[in-house]
């Protein structure tokens, strides 16, 4: 048995006197059907907490990830943690231990024959999203083909969704799944080519996943773009009734502070108190931090859909929540910091946000890279659907600089939030078989739906009838 081994990262109450046993194991290389047990990321301690509280064990991991100790009262007890960590550390059938963006391309209403296509460039963008220029009328496509487009398109998704499924099962994290409206800019393509059919832009959107040869811009225009969607969905006599929160005109918004750090993307919503004296002046608080990670290209789940006939297109993103109960993986700063470092001026930015100035060592010591203020108003589609508009304020790392200003759209489940909650799987994964049977359930309530649509037909519905709205509001904002 090694002696000198150097066991950094330990996992598990500290070694008792009763910790008789101690096993040293060694990894397979990562690869070959196994999984990396890379002891920096989040979610692999948390799976390996887990295991260690279930079976009352310590598990130590060395830097290489190839190495790990287990030391228990008996020799079962530590057996047992070592096939609990073995088995997670599998690779599942459908389980991708890199993970690229999935970039898929969605057909026009006419189908994918006699289209189109050109890379639009415009000041500011930082490369070219692909627009049709030309497509033909629809009653001059035969209906068969465009009904084949739309399912090969479907089935696309559908393929992209699973294999997504299959690794958030095994990830112990609160999670947050939302999609998002945007920009899809490709920064590379083919020399002295200004036109291309739909096949040939697919092509060019599938590798440009693998190669990190693209990018999502999640803003969809300016702050005017988001009054015009509030109104439109606030207007009664515009969205349906039947898909249109009653309450929509009451929608109040939420401020909140995003922090970005190398790593994480810290979020704190804040919180309203009402100012004592003749004032009235309405002050507020920070509430609790949330971190999300900042995945980096390969561990990033996205499935990014370019739409080259709407105005914007669309990604569907799934973040991963730091587990701030972990003592290795605490949050950077707490509350309290927040309070300390960042202070309300007083004043109110166009949105309604309230200004601030963070103090310029907090963000030097806490390495953070970019100060964000986001306002979001809600509006519920139907009892499955909701939206979120919002206008966003960016500061970089100097909050008394002019920030710069835009406007986001996102629409997600209204389930999805307690789906994705945390989950012990250290001894089974989420009971997740199919993408569409856990998200993507169809509301009937109050209207009449096709019984041959499923779960991927409505969501897309959804989504088309967002991007629909979309493109009015944003006809004048180009």
């Amino acid at each position: 048995m090694a002696t000198g081994l150097a066991m950094p990262d330990r996992f598990g109450s500290k070694r008792p006197r009763e910790f008789r046993t101690l096993v040293y194991v060694s990894m397979p290389q990562p690869g070959l059907g196994f999984k990396d047990i890379d002891p920096h990321s989040d979610v692999m301690s948390t799976v390996i907490s887990q295991i260690a509280s279930r079976f009352r064990v310590e598990i130590a991991v060395d830097d290489s990830g190839t190495m790990f100790s287990v030391a228990g009262p008996y020799r079962q007890a530590a057996s047992d943690a070592i096939n609990a960590l073995r088995e997670h550390l599998k690779t599942k059938p459908g389980e991708k231990t890199v993970w690229h963006p999935f970039v898929l391309v969605s057909p026009p209403n006419t189908g994918k024959d006699g289209v189109t296509i050109i890379l639009q460039e415009k000041k500011g963008w930082t490369g070219s999203r692909p627009t049709v220029k030309d497509e033909p009328l629809i009653s001059m496509v035969d209906e068969s083909a465009i009904s084949a487009a739309k399912t090969e398109f479907k089935d696309a998704l559908k393929d992209a969704l699973a294999c997504a499924v299959q690794n958030l099962r095994y990830i112990p994290n609160k999670m947050r799944m939302r999609v998002y409206f945007g920009r899809f800019m490709l920064k590379e393509w083919k020399k002295d080519q200004e036109e291309y059919t739909f096949q040939e832009l697919a092509g060019i959107a599938r590798r440009a996943g693998p190669r990190g040869t693209s990018r999502m811009d999640k803003l969809i225009g300016t702050p005017d773009i988001a009054k015009t969607l509030r109104e439109i969905f606030t207007a009664a006599g515009y969205v349906p009734r039947t898909i249109r929160n009653d309450k929509s005109s009451d929608v109040k918004p939420v401020h909140s502070l995003i922090l970005l750090t190398k790593n994480l993307m810290v979020e704190s919503v804040l919180d309203a108190i009402q100012a004592q004296g003749k004032s009235g002046q309405i002050k507020y608080t920070f509430g609790p931090p949330t971190a999300y990670h900042r995945e980096r290209h390969h561990r990033a789940i996205k499935i990014v859909v370019s739409s080259p006939d709407n105005r914007h297109d669309w990604t569907l993103d799934i973040q991963t929540q730091v587990d701030e109960f972990d003592r290795d993986l605490a949050l950077p700063f707490t509350n309290r910091d927040l309070r300390k470092y960042i202070i309300f001026t007083g004043d109110v930015l166009s949105s309604g946000f309230p200004s601030i100035v963070m103090y310029d060592f907090f963000a030097k010591s806490q390495l953070i890279e970019n100060v964000m203020g986001k306002t979001t108003w809600t509006y519920m589609l139907n009892n499955t659907y909701s939206v979120e508009i919002s206008i966003h304020h960016k500061w970089g790392v100097n909050t008394r600089a002019v920030p710069q200003i835009g406007a986001g759209l996102a629409l997600y489940g209204c389930d999805w939030d307690d789906d994705m909650e945390t989950k012990d799987v250290s001894t089974e994964p989420r009971p997740w078989e199919e993408f569409s049977k856990q998200f993507l359930h169809i509301d009937n309530w109050g209207r009449k739906v096709d019984k041959k649509l499923d779960g991927y037909d409505d969501f897309l519905n959804w989504i088309q009838h967002v991007q629909s709205l979309l493109n009015k509001a944003a006809k004048d904002d180009d």
